[in-house]
């Protein structure tokens, strides 16, 4: 009987040390995401460190040590991280959703589309990965495969007006000039809001020799002003409008408003140049 209450004992005091390790587990959990909330990043680090410290499977951990990294800004060490959660767990979509968004961070566009390409595979019902993904082909200058996904998008969320305004913008910088107005139009059909698509209607629909065209074309500069005062797209269309019809003092203020918030934007300079000539003045 003595062996046997001996290997009792021993067994109880195993389970006591388990559920010790695992409510300590717990705890450091607990405490790195309170950390992390309140954006004390390296304490968040610190625990859940502990964490991987006193578990044997550690995917959440190292999952929450990359993530704490992301928000302190160490992308480099954001990205290592992530790896190693998927390299215990190859399908971690918060993994490979994060690890992606550290690519973009780093300038690594490729390996950003080809996370988020994993992501769509794993859930291809979700269009906010689609919606990622047509994002990361357009900032590397790949605008066919960003319109094919935006095409993607849109047969998804068919209401959802970005979705039409981001495949005008792909046409536009495909050159496929024909199909934008429309793409815009349908853009502001569905949310009145973005910007824009008002400010490109406004260019794509100008015609100086037209005053019915100048007037719609006005009306959606106008617009794409008000709604973001603070961007020099709007106030570059309506400048340009203004100028076909004559009136440079007007045309020359907007160039002014572009110069104020895109400083380092030369064609704002040579334009605003070119307006005070017509206005018959010198540059100073």
């Amino acid at each position: 009987m003595g062996f046997y209450k001996s290997l009792m004992v021993r067994l109880v005091i195993a389970g006591m040390c388990v559920m010790h390790s695992v409510g300590a587990v717990a705890q450091f959990h607990d405490m790195g995401r309170a950390h992390y909330r309140g954006k004390e990043y390296e304490k968040a680090i610190e625990y859940f460190q502990k964490a991987v410290e006193n578990e044997e499977r550690t995917v959440e951990s190292t999952f929450w040590i990359g993530y704490a990294h992301q928000g302190a800004g160490n992308h480099g060490e954001a990205i290592k991280y992530f790896t190693e959660t998927l390299n215990l767990d190859s399908i971690h979509e918060s993994a490979l959703y994060y690890r992606s968004l550290s690519y973009q961070k780093t300038g690594q566009f490729d390996l950003e589309a080809n996370d988020l390409s994993d992501c769509v595979r794993l859930i291809p019902s979700n269009s906010f990965y689609v919606k990622e993904l047509a994002w990361a082909y357009a900032q590397q200058g790949n605008y066919g495969r960003a319109l094919k996904h935006y095409d993607t998008l849109i047969q998804m969320e068919p209401d959802f007006g970005g979705g039409y305004a981001r495949r005008a913008d792909m046409l536009r910088l495909l050159g496929e000039h024909d199909k934008v107005l429309e793409e815009y139009k349908r853009a502001i059909e569905r949310d009145s809001t973005l910007y824009i698509a008002h400010a490109y209607i406004a260019q794509y629909t100008d015609n100086p020799s037209d005053p019915k065209a100048v007037e719609i074309a006005m009306h959606h500069a106008n617009t794409a002003v008000r709604l973001q005062p603070d961007e020099s797209l709007p106030y570059h269309i309506r400048s340009t409008i203004l100028y076909s019809q004559g009136e440079y003092l007007r045309a020359f203020t907007d160039m002014d408003k572009c110069i104020s918030i895109d400083p380092k934007n030369s064609l704002y300079y040579s334009n605003r140049a070119h307006y005070r000539t017509k206005m018959g003045q010198d540059e100073w």
